[in-house]
């Protein structure tokens, strides 16, 4: 990438767009991989350079600019949510160019978007996006693993197919269903996952060679993410660990959050 690729913004401040720029009529949700050919093919071409997942029907409803001085280094990409009467925004992506990272351009994403007027969450946070949340004090690390975050963590857990969509609006009026999410504030720095506890408070794991867990209800553990797996070759580790879907790791995590109960209280409740 040439130097003169990259977008200038003489002010310091990224765009943010709510509308498709692209579209005829006016849309509210834009296909992301769309809006980097078309607008930023350095930033396309880094993403897939990296191996930076995003698939090519996905949409958004907020799109920023990052910018670094007065460089465009990066995007982030938000959805909507049906929590807290839709004053919830979920980071779906975020974006920055290698040789830019390191300069809290995440953790200055986050605030610029919580002063929209929104509580933000993280869909599917990769370990760099962890690594940042913990340099800037609002994630904090327990027993060298397992990180507990002031911001949440948001997981997809399935996504409905056509037929399920048209049920839910019909039987329940769903206007835009998508998918199931789990929410959790727990991530687990050696699987680079997201760890959502079993709802009842056991230690029961979703194994989904088992037809008799749950993911929903569960203790699931997010998927491996290809970023994560390049750099910090997260299926080998789980692999050779051998506790990815087993009752045996979240006896583990219960321990832990036990064994730290009122330092994991104090981190969250403190200004």
């Amino acid at each position: 990438m040439a130097k003169n690729d990259i977008i200038t913004r003489s002010n310091g401040e990224g765009k943010i767009y709510t509308t498709d720029p692209n579209a005829e009529v006016k849309t509210y949700s834009m296909p992301i991989i769309e809006m980097l050919k078309q607008h930023y093919p350095y930033l396309y071409d880094s993403i897939i350079d990296e191996n930076f997942n995003i698939n090519e029907d996905e949409q958004c409803m907020l799109f920023k600019e990052i910018v670094h001085i007065d460089k465009v280094v990066g995007f982030s990409t938000y959805i909507g949510s049906d929590v807290n009467d839709q004053q919830t925004i979920v980071l779906q992506h975020i974006y920055v160019l290698p040789e830019y990272r390191g300069n809290n351009l995440l953790i200055k994403d986050i605030y610029d978007t919580i002063s929209l007027g929104k509580y933000v969450s993280i869909e599917l946070p990769t370990h760099f996006v962890v690594e940042s949340l913990i340099n800037a004090g609002l994630a904090c690390i327990f027993d060298e693993r397992f990180v507990i975050s002031k911001v949440p963590f948001s997981v997809p857990i399935h996504n409905f197919s056509e037929e399920e969509k048209q049920h839910l609006r019909e039987q329940y009026h769903i206007p835009d269903p998508t998918s199931i999410s789990r929410e959790s504030s727990i991530y687990d720095l050696k699987y680079s996952a997201v760890v959502c506890p079993p709802f009842d408070g056991s230690t029961r794991a979703f194994n989904p060679l088992d037809l008799t867990t749950r993911a929903v209800e569960d203790g699931y553990i997010s998927e491996v993410q290809p970023i994560d797996d390049k750099y910090f070759n997260t299926t080998k580790v789980r692999s050779e660990d051998g506790e990815e879907h087993t009752d045996k790791y979240f006896k583990r995590l219960q321990k832990t959050m036990q064994d730290h109960n009122q330092e994991i209280h104090d981190f969250l409740n403190e200004e």
